[in-house]
């Protein structure tokens, strides 16, 4: 590589970054001079902060997407067509509602079924979104709960890994 390349290179990395800088500062400026309501259009300032505040709630989002996300591949590993694969998912989310907590207290369930309630990841989020949106506790608070959220995912994952690895080669 050669010293002519450097100012191109360095230029097709600060051009993007500059026209982003701007659009952001232009649309700041737009919201903040036109008086905008943020629940209309909110200023980056007020999505930023929005981003820091709420990281809990975003990182759990983000936990139980990717475990709903894994325990699709682990579906589609598992049955031959799409459509056995979406009734699969269907006979899978029914009951995950269901036993969830979000429509019958835990509580109040069978002990069987509230030991049955332990492998649903649904469980999880909504005591961690209950626990942040009503009860304002933070990371620290439903620490165990995101980690019982993250070996689910680590254990659907290294299902559908297996199942994928045995399939493909």
């Amino acid at each position: 590589m050669n010293d002519s390349d450097a100012p191109s290179r360095a230029f097709r990395y600060a051009a993007p970054a500059a026209i982003a800088i701007a659009l952001l500062a232009l649309w700041q400026g737009l919201v903040a001079y036109y008086d905008v309501p943020p629940y209309i259009v909110p200023a980056p300032t007020v999505v930023w902060r929005a981003l820091v505040s709420d990281r809990a709630l975003l990182f759990a989002s983000l936990e139980v997407t990717l475990v709903i996300a894994l325990t699709a591949l682990a579906i589609a590993t598992l049955v031959g067509t799409q459509q056995q694969a979406a009734l699969t998912a269907q006979f899978l989310l029914v009951p995950n509602m269901l036993l969830s907590g979000f429509m019958f207290p835990i509580e109040s369930m069978p002990k069987a079924l509230q030991y049955f309630t332990t492998i649903l990841p649904m469980r999880y989020y909504l005591v961690i979104v209950r626990g942040i949106i009503m009860k304002g506790l933070g990371f620290a608070d439903l620490w165990s709960e995101a980690l019982a959220l993250g070996i689910l995912g680590v254990i659907i994952f290294s299902i559908s890994w297996l199942r994928f690895r045995k399939i493909f080669g």
